[in-house]
Order: structure tokens, then C-alpha cells, then sequence
């Protein structure tokens, strides 16, 4: 028998154990009977098929999907006794006779096991066997009923699991090249190869790097001289034809190719082989290959080796990053400690938890005694002098830009690139204003989350350009923010600029809208939100918040409301520390709450629709228990009834056959008769109505 392609699909269904739980609860008379065997072996399951034995092995009955399993026909089959040992792949028939229990050890048992079938073309497919074998007393076999349900996709997934699973923690100590080799191996041994290869493949798509090959295909099968580490794909054998197709090629038949070109002195044979191609972004990254399979190579090992090949790749590159990143850490820690800025690593206390040796150049005070400290204490900030626990506790530090700042990247997680801020600083003989350009960035350390903060001391370059410098400045915090629009709000004036984007958002015009108060632009704000507008506010301008969030609602010129997103915080301070500036962003959010809104309406509705549907399922599992009540209750009448209508008729019927047997008398005979075909025809109505109501 030889085996025909099959479909790999796998639909999910009923278990092989509710199969023959249905069977076992439908029991018939054993019988060669057809239509009764194919009662007993109802088809209800995609991915099963059953069959039937009589007492000499030959099937009495065999369901239609065999024919799809097997590639064999039902009549093919049926022409062979106990044909299921005939298509169980070789390697696998001891396993299933070690399995198989004698007659004299269990009647009736049932039993399963999972095995391998060879198709009639000669592909293989796993399959989960169960079966029972009924025997007569002398353990002469009657029958045996089996079902056997398809398992291939789950097989595979099983193993490719498990050796994932094998192949992450081999990752761990091993070296790229000898990971290369462990993940052929694997392939190798999940396809019965016995030749391995894989090859990246260059960005021009022409050009093969760093070819490794299995260990078997190393020690045993190859002898001829290893090729150039660079290789043409275009002098390549047959087996880059899945480069010119692009998918994977399996050549079951390579000795009649006609287009090979033939195999370098000492290379191991070939026989058959498959090679599939790594894809990514619409190029061939890489290649792997598998040879010499004892059988044909077919869907089920493409399957195993394209998602090989796909971890192969994708685990490679992720040992080869791991190991550029710890030789980019030697790197990035010597550029860290002989970079000519300023470096500091803060903590979210605001604690120097490390820092490089140009910041040790701003102070005559030892590494060790600064570290834990502020970065006010290393840039000698004045207002670390006024509490003898140092930067972080005096007047002014709650607005300090550089401590405003470094708290900013903690909370929005978001670097921050050139910015000015101004310190008022001690030199060592007179106090000065000195500027630094400022960068900051969240990082992950052993000590948890920091901020890697960079300062450039331009105290000298800007002496010349203070005035543009503040130009600068505004004119950033104007253009600064988002589409929707920028305000300035001047607190020395009490004037606040709206940008002309935002104005139009608002349907007014420049000439319609000049410069105004901020009392002026309070009376555009909803009354049910200005109290909230003005406390979030004054929380910001009194320090309690760093920066200032408002959701709100405004008016617009045609008299409905939009919703407003305003964002902003205190941008400059005058001599005393008094906020003197804000500048902020605002933001037309109203379909976002039209959005939430309905949202919230529809978890409403979804709600109420769930409670409609948990009070039918109670209603419904109420109506079933008092269905199966009255089930019940039905049998066990019925049970009643038989017993006691028949146990008065089986004395009558008895006595009067008796007496019949023991008188000769015409009349009493008669008489006699009479009693009993009246017996006989009140137990034939009892009968009927008892099949009535069961049909009922």
C-alpha cells in the first residue's frame, strides 16, 4: 500500500472520547450489519474517522473521511485484514504492538495512543489511535471498534515548542556561530535529515556570508574544502532556486534535475533536499536547508523548517545585538567619564548618584561627598547655601529650571534637548548669573530610574548676548506647543497673547480680538469651569503643582462651546522669585469628549444587554432542569406502569395454560382459551401503549 496529498488543516471538534462515549451509550447487538455498525459509528467530527473490524479483522464498516486521511479508498482498505497495521508507519508498528493487550488480560478495553500513519503517497501524518476489542468467553475476538483523530498540527507545535524552548536557554552561553549550528541540528532531527546548512544572504540579494552547516553534515557527511566566507549566489547549485522563486523548494527527485550543476570533490552525496528562504521587508535575509530524508520531504517539513528558519534568524540577530550592546557599554562608559560637558546621573529625589570628571572641574569637593547631594551643591547655586541640608530645600529651589526640568523628563518619560536655564551661583569670590544649556534624558540604571543630565556652561559666550538671548527665548515659547494654539500670559500686566490659530479656532479675527486681560479671557470660559481654572492655576503660580493641566470648556463667537485642552507652566521669575511669565498650549479636544461620551453611553447599553442575556441563560437553564424533571419523572412511570400492568397478567396467562394442560373437557378447555387469548391480547395493548408514550 502506498499513501496521497493531504490537507494540513486541522478543524477543531468533539474528542475522540465523546465518539465513543456516543457509541458506548447507543449499544447494538453486535452485527456485520452495516447500517446498524454505521449507527453505532456516527461521523461528527471534521478531523476523526472511525471503522469497524468483524471477527477476522476485515472492516464491516469504514467512515467516508478515511479516504481523505489515508489516500486509500474504502475498498482498498476493506480488502485488508486489520488494515490499520498496514498503514501505521514502520518505525511506529512495535510501539502499537507493545501497546495492544491480550485477550486473557481485559475484554472490552479501550485503549489509546499516538503514532504516525504513511499515506498512499508516502507523505506521513500523526494521529491520535484509540480502539476496543470486544472478545467472546473463550477470548475468540468478536469486534474492534477504533477512532483516529488527526494531530499533525499539534505535534508539530509540541516539538517546535519544545525545542524553542531548548534552543532560548543554549542562547545564553553560547556564540552566535555555535547557536547557528545548535538551531540546524534541531531542524535536522525534526525532519530526519541528515545534511543541514544556513546562509545569510547580502542586501544585494546576490552575494552569500557566513555559511555554517550542521555537525553531521561537518564530521560525516562532507568532506569537500570549506568555500569563501563571500559567496555568488549565482554559482550556487540548484538549491537557490528558492532565492529565484522566493518560497521554499523541495527537490524529492535531485539526481533528475536537469539543471544542476553538480557537487564539489567531497561533498556528501545528494538525494533530496528542502530549502526555504528568511523574508524580511520584502528581502531574502537568509537561508536554510535540510538534505538526504530517508522519505520524501512534503508540506509537514516546510512547515517545521520555515519556522525554524524564521527563529533561526530572528534569534541570531538578537544574541548579535546582545553582544554589540555589551561592547557599545565599554564604549559608552569611557566617552561618559572623558566627555567635555558636564554629565550627571539624578535620581528622582533629585539626588547626584553619579557623575563624570568634567563636573568634578566646577568644584574643589571629592566625588564620593558629592554624590547623594544636589546638582545645586556641584554648580554652587546660591540657594543651596540657605538650608544647611543643601540643594533641594531652600527658597527658590521648587523653581529651579534645572530641578523643574530633571522632575519634567521623570514625569513625561520625554528627553529634553537644549534648553537655557539660569542659575544664580557663587564663583568662589563674588555671586553671578550663569547660563548653561541644558539636555536631559530618562534612563534605566542599577539603581533604578534615572535622568542623564547634561550642562554646557555658556556663561561667557551669552555675556555679549543677554538681549538676544531673552528674544530668543520668547520667541520660542511662542512658536513652542501644538497646532491647536499658544498663549503668553505676562503677570507683571495681567495681558495675555493668544496665538492667531487659536483665535480663529474661537471665530475671531486679530482686529476683532487684540491683546486683553486675563479677566477678559476668564469670561469666555464656562461657569460650571472657571472655579476649577482658576484654582488649578493659582496652584501652579504658588508651586504646588510644576506644571498646569486644564480641561475646560469655551465659548465661541457663534455662541456654542468647545472643549479646551490647556497645558503651560511658569517660564520666567523675577528678582525676588515671583513667577512673572507663563506660556502654555491650548488644545480643541471636543470630539474627544463627544467620543467619550458615547463610549460611555454604548458601556451602558453593553451592560444592560448583559444583564438581558445573564437573566435568559438563567430562564433558559431553569426551563432545561424542569424538562429534565419531567424526563425523569416520565421514566420512572413508565417503569411503574409495565411492572404493575404485567404482573397481574403473567399469573392469569400461567395458571390457565396449567389447567389447559390438565383438562380435556371441551367447555372448560374453551373457557380456558378464551381466559388466555384475553390475557395475551390485554398484554399486547400494554405493550402498545408503552411504545406510544416512548415515541412521545
Amino acid at each position: 500500500m502506498k499513501p496521497k496529498p493531504h490537507s494540513d488543516r486541522i478543524v477543531e471538534g468533539p474528542s475522540e472520547d465523546a465518539a465513543l462515549d456516543n457509541d458506548n451509550q447507543n449499544t447494538l447487538p453486535l452485527s456485520s450489519n452495516k447500517d446498524a455498525v454505521n449507527r453505532r459509528m456516527p461521523e461528527l467530527f471534521p478531523d476523526e474517522w472511525n471503522y469497524v473490524l468483524n471477527e477476522e479483522g476485515y472492516a464491516s464498516f469504514i467512515s467516508k473521511r478515511c479516504e481523505h486521511a489515508t489516500g486509500y479508498s474504502i475498498e482498498e482498505l476493506q480488502k485488508v485484514p486489520f488494515f490499520m497495521d498496514h498503514i501505521i508507519y514502520e518505525p511506529d508498528q512495535k510501539n502499537l504492538q507493545k501497546f495492544r493487550k491480550t485477550p486473557s488480560e481485559h475484554q472490552s478495553d479501550d485503549s489509546t495512543i499516538s503514532l504516525r500513519i504513511q499515506k498512499k503517497d508516502g507523505s506521513l501524518a500523526w494521529i491520535r489511535h484509540r480502539f476496543q476489542r470486544h472478545f467472546d468467553d473463550s477470548g475468540i475476538l468478536i469486534e474492534e471498534r477504533g477512532v483516529n483523530r488527526d494531530i499533525t498540527e499539534q505535534q508539530l507545535h509540541d516539538q517546535l515548542q519544545s525545542t524553542l524552548l531548548t534552543l532560548i536557554e543554549y542562547s545564553n552561553d553560547h556564540s552566535g556561530e555555535e547557536l547557528l549550528r545548535r538551531f540546524l541540528d534541531e531542524t535536522e532531527r525534526l525532519t530526519g535529515s541528515t545534511i543541514g546548512f544556513f546562509h545569510f544572504v547580502e542586501p544585494d540579494e546576490e552575494t552569500l556570508n557566513l555559511q555554517v552547516w550542521s555537525t553531521n553534515t561537518v564530521k560525516t557527511m562532507c568532506k569537500a574544502e570549506a568555500v569563501e566566507r563571500h559567496y555568488a549566489i549565482a554559482k550556487a547549485g540548484v538549491w537557490v532556486d528558492c532565492v529565484k522563486d522566493r518560497k521554499p523548494v523541495i527537490h524529492n527527485d535531485y539526481q533528475e534535475l536537469s539543471h544542476k550543476k553538480g557537487l564539489p570533490e567531497g561533498h556528501a552525496p545528494v538525494i533530496r533536499e528542502l530549502v526555504v528562504p528568511v523574508i524580511r521587508a520584502n528581502k531574502i535575509v537568509a537561508i536554510l536547508g535540510v538534505g538526504n530524508k530517508p522519505t520524501l520531504y512534503e508540506d509537514f517539513d516546510v512547515q517545521i523548517v520555515q519556522r525554524l528558519a524564521n527563529l533561526t534568524w530572528e534569534t541570531y540577530r538578537r544574541k548579535e545585538a546582545e553582544e554589540n550592546v555589551r561592547r557599545g557599554h565599554h564604549e559608552l562608559q569611557a566617552i561618559y567619564d572623558n566627555a567635555p560637558l558636564i554629565l550627571l546621573l539624578i535620581d528622582s529625589k533629585g539626588r547626584i548618584v553619579k557623575l563624570n570628571t568634567k563636573a568634578l572641574e566646577n568644584t574643589s569637593v571629592s566625588r564620593n561627598k558629592l554624590l547623594g547631594k544636589g546638582g545645586g551643591d556641584l554648580l554652587r547655586c546660591v540657594h543651596a547655601f540657605e538650608n544647611e541640608l543643601g540643594c533641594g530645600n531652600g527658597k527658590a529651589c521648587q523653581t529651579c529650571p534645572l530641578r523643574g526640568t530633571v522632575l519634567e523628563t521623570f514625569r513625561t518619560k520625554q528627553p529634553v534637548v537644549g534648553k537655557q536655564v539660569v542659575l544664580e551661583r557663587h564663583n568662589g569670590s563674588e555671586y553671578e548669573l550663569a547660563s548653561f544649556e541644558l539636555s536631559t534624558s530618562l534612563v534605566q540604571t542599577d539603581e533604578g530610574s534615572c535622568v542623564l543630565t547634561c550642562l554646557e556652561d555658556v556663561t561667557e559666550r551669552n555675556k555679549d548676548k543677554r538681549q538676544v538671548f531673552l528674544e530668543r527665548e520668547r520667541a520660542e515659547r511662542v512658536i513652542r506647543g501644538t497646532n491647536a494654539g499658544t498663549w503668553d500670559w505676562d503677570l507683571t500686566t495681567d495681558n495675555i497673547s493668544i496665538s492667531e490659530n487659536w483665535l480663529k479656532a474661537l471665530g475671531y479675527s486679530r482686529e476683532k480680538w487684540k491683546e486683553t486681560t486675563i479677566e477678559r479671557w476668564h469670561q469666555t470660559i464656562h461657569p460650571e469651569d472657571i472655579n476649577t481654572f482658576r484654582n488649578l492655576t493659582e496652584n501652579h503660580l504658588s508651586g504646588s503643582s510644576l506644571y498646569l493641566e486644564i480641561e475646560f470648556r469655551q465659548s465661541h463667537r457663534d455662541g456654542s462651546w468647545i472643549w479646551v485642552l490647556a497645558h503651560g507652566s511658569v517660564v520666567e521669575w523675577t528678582p525676588d522669585h515671583r513667577p512673572s511669565r507663563v506660556s502654555g498650549t491650548y488644545q480643541d479636544i471636543t470630539d474627544k469628549k463627544l467620543a467619550e461620551e458615547q463610549i460611555l453611553q454604548q458601556n451602558h447599553e453593553y451592560q444592560r444587554l448583559n444583564r438581558q442575556l445573564e437573566k435568559a441563560a438563567k430562564e433558559l437553564e431553569r426551563a432545561k432542569q424542569e424538562a429534565e424533571d419531567a424526563n425523569r419523572a416520565k421514566s420512572d412511570f413508565l417503569a411503574v406502569m409495565s411492572h404493575e400492568l404485567r404482573t397481574p397478567l403473567n399469573p392469569i396467562m400461567g395458571f390457565a395454560q396449567l389447567l389447559l394442560a390438565e383438562t380435556s373437557e371441551e367447555d372448560k378447555r374453551e373457557w380456558l382459551g378464551l381466559i388466555q387469548s384475553s390475557a395475551e391480547h390485554e398484554l399486547s395493548l400494554i405493550d402498545s401503549i408503552l411504545k406510544y408514550s416512548r415515541m412521545d
